[in-house]
Parts: structure tokens; C-alpha cells; sequence
């Protein structure tokens, strides 16, 4: 968030497309803490929390695609390896 904060509050302007591929990745990097912070086992709360942070920054425009895809990548390997363990006879 002080990153994405600190974005927004730099004295610098960046030239587009990059202030907003910077701030993409940010909310991606962001989506991913917050995965890996629930242990992928509320698969909603990651991208809601990111949600709201770019609401609350007014910046929902790159939140949300960042957020949904990112936690989109992260089911989907998360359910292969989750099938890949049960295959393999381990648990999950």
C-alpha cells in the first residue's frame, strides 16, 4: 500500500503507459501478499482487500484487473496442485 500510496504522492510524473503499469504491478504484488497472507484459502478475500484499497485510492480502474487476474493465476495453480497431490496420493 506505501508503495502504491507513495505512486500517487510522487513528485515525478511518469508517461503513460508506465504510471499505470507500475501501479498494476503494484496491486498485483499486493493480491499476491494478501494470497499468500490467507494461505490461498479464502480465495475471495485476497482480491476484495485489493479491491477496496484501489477504491479507497481512487484507482479501481487498475485495482480491479490486477486483483482478479493475479487471483485468478493463483486458483488455477492452486487447484492443479492440489489435483497433482491427489493423484499422487498425498493430501492437500
Amino acid at each position: 500500500m506505501a508503495q502504491i500510496a507513495w505512486l500517487d504522492a510522487s513528485p515525478y510524473v511518469l508517461a503513460q503507459p508506465w504510471d499505470t503499469l507500475w501501479h498494476l504491478l503494484a496491486y498485483a504484488a499486493l493480491t499476491l501478499l494478501a494470497w499468500i497472507a490467507t494461505g490461498g484459502r479464502r480465495p475471495l478475500a485476497a482480491p476484495s482487500a485489493v479491491l477496496l484499497a484501489g477504491a479507497c485510492l481512487a484507482d479501481l480502474a487498475t485495482a480491479a484487473p490486477a486483483a482478479v487476474v493475479t487471483a485468478g493465476v493463483l486458483f488455477f495453480l492452486q487447484g492443479n496442485t492440489h489435483v497433482r497431490n491427489r493423484r499422487r496420493g498425498r493430501a492437500a
